[in-house]
């Protein structure tokens, strides 16, 4: 009876079912494209954050401390509770049958779960034999740790550095020329470029047309090569620097060559004119990274130049040799006689240079033996010359008093003078030249030069100072030196500059030359800082202590080098 009812107690309940309204899913792919939509609108990502280098340094660090903290929970962890564990193993029912425990081993009263499903109608419970965990290498992950904080350190003192030299830096300065019709461009600092026609070619030889860009660079102070990271050593030997300039030519962005045969004449302005400077040019840049120098890839030792000497200035002006001579006529129009006393007297042509002081003392030198008193006087007038004298009457201003310039073989050739006085015209000769090149040198205002290749430039000369020794800047205790970037600039020698090379918390310079007045200036990252100093000191010193780290910005480390350049 029972099961009667509950058979229609069932059917009641699957009527009621059947009979209950439905809900209506005709539009279901409506409503999932609908909520499709909602979701992509919902769910776009924001735009990414511009995450600077310093964020991201930091973020590694606090990864790097929580890794290291991990790691030492864990070594605490093993050391106090893994000694005691044991792993209980069940076997499947295909296992074969475990072997009995053995009585004397001890059973860890303490194990650690072990996740597993058992079929407690196929299996048994059996202890495994005794195992231990590996054990970590604590000091092994510390050490790698450690490696990767101080290299994430090293590249953002590399960043840190470089950036601050591109704030400190000139602007390349930018001209355009037409190819094919070359054309002049002069520098903010006066270097002066003359390009030839057609005179670039691109990387497959082809000469170019139409539009060329120059970028132009120029270094002519203290402040501007040490800014630039520059330096004036050629094979190890220090130059002094009449200035550096870099040029280059690019064609819709691609970089152009001088053609062969081709040269450029370039004028570099002289401050102090000095006729021992020559050319220098660098064969290849460090890394052949044309940039190299101009960005400071830190360490220094990654971005010095080498200077290589590539020729002379185009001096069309040289001293001749000659110096002036009495002519072989220059024979006194009257000779008095009074008692023992001989008085000789020239005439000093109108068209001759010297005075008639210049002359007489000549004339004294040549005729001191045969007359006590010489005089002279400057006279253009024909007049009736003594009858011992050439043809009789002759034009004085011609050859009575007049002089000539010759060298001196050409003088004792001709007999112009003897060969007793020619020890006094060769020192004589040679007066005359330092004063025509010192007189020459007062008048120019720029080298000249001409070049053959686009790229760096250096007006230099070499600085043959004796007596040179080794300098060490000692830095303040724990800072490191490999992250400074270091000049030596000497003061008595013009625009000489020399890098530092670092080790430990020391500085060095090889062959300084010594005894004479410098400045040490260093840039570097101390404690997420950027510092520098700026020492004055002589070179008489082998060691320079270095306390004054002042944190510096690029404006305030740019008037400090300004102050190399005051005389």
């Amino acid at each position: 009876m029972q099961q009667d009812n509950k058979n229609i107690n069932i059917e009641t309940r699957l009527n009621q079912l059947e009979n209950q309204q439905l809900p209506d899913l005709s539009n279901m792919d409506k409503h999932w494209q609908a909520m499709e939509l909602m979701l992509q609108a919902n769910g776009k990502s924001k735009p990414a954050r511009s995450v600077s280098f310093f964020t991201l340094y930091a973020r590694k660090l606090f990864i790097a401390a929580s890794v290291i903290a991990v790691l030492i929970a864990a070594w605490y962890f093993r050391n106090s509770f893994g000694n005691a564990s044991k792993v209980v193993i069940v076997p499947t029912a295909k296992a074969p049958a475990a072997s009995p425990v053995n009585k004397e081993e001890k059973v860890n009263n303490n194990p650690l779960p072990v996740a597993t499903t058992v079929n407690p109608a196929t299996t048994t419970q059996t202890d495994a034999p005794h195992t231990h965990r590996p054990a970590l290498n604590i000091a092994q992950s510390v050490s790698s740790v450690a490696e990767d904080i101080a290299a994430a350190d090293e590249a953002y003192a590399r960043e840190a550095i470089a950036s601050f030299y591109r704030k400190i830096q000139n602007p390349v300065q930018e001209f355009n020329i037409n190819a094919e019709k070359g054309g002049i461009i002069t520098g903010s600092e006066g270097t002066v470029f003359t390009i030839p026609a057609a005179a670039f070619v691109d990387e497959s030889g082809r000469i170019i047309t139409g539009d060329v860009k120059i970028n132009l660079e120029e270094f002519y102070r203290y402040a501007d090569m040490v800014a630039a990271n520059l330096s004036t050593l050629s094979n190890g030997k220090l130059l002094t620097s009449g200035g550096m300039v870099r040029i280059t030519a690019t064609a819709n962005g691609n970089k152009l060559n001088l053609r062969q045969n081709r040269e450029i004449s370039l004028n570099m302005p002289a401050s102090s004119y000095d006729p021992e400077m020559k050319l220098f040019t660098t064969q290849s840049e460090t890394g052949d990274k044309i940039e190299s120098a101009m960005y400071a890839s830190y360490p220094a030792q990654e971005r010095n130049l080498n200077w290589e000497l590539t020729g002379k200035q185009n001096t069309y002006i040289v001293f001749d040799g000659k110096t002036m001579v009495p002519d072989r006529l220059d024979q006194p129009y009257s000779v008095i006689r009074t008692g023992k006393k001989t008085t000789a007297k020239f005439a000093l042509s109108k068209k001759s240079s010297l005075t008639p002081a210049q002359m007489e003392e000549i004339l004294k030198e040549k005729f001191s033996d045969d007359y006590d008193v010489i005089k002279v006087i400057r006279d253009g007038e024909p007049r009736k010359a003594s009858t011992f004298l050439h043809r009789g009457t002759i034009d004085m201003e011609s050859v009575i008093g007049d002089s000539i310039r010759l060298t001196l073989q050409h003088a004792l050739r001709g007999k112009y003078i003897e060969k007793k006085d020619s020890s006094l015209y060769a020192e004589r000769i040679k007066t005359d030249s330092v004063r025509f090149m010192n007189e020459y040198a007062g008048k120019q205002t720029s080298y000249a030069f001409s070049i053959q290749k686009l790229g760096w430039v250096n007006c230099d000369k070499y600085c043959n100072l004796a007596n040179k020794k080794d300098i060490v800047i000692n830095l303040p205790e724990g800072v490191k030196a490999e992250k400074f970037v270091s000049h030596i600039v000497f003061s008595s020698s013009r625009s000489s500059v020399i890098p530092g090379r670092s080790a430990g918390n020391q500085i060095s310079f090889r062959e300084v030359p010594s005894n004479i007045n410098a400045f040490v200036v260093g840039l570097g990252y101390v404690n997420g800082k950027v510092v520098s100093f700026m020492e004055k000191l002589r070179t008489d010193k082998a060691e320079i202590e270095v306390s004054d780290l002042q944190e510096t910005t690029p404006d305030a480390f740019r008037k400090k080098l300004s102050l190399l350049d005051l005389k």
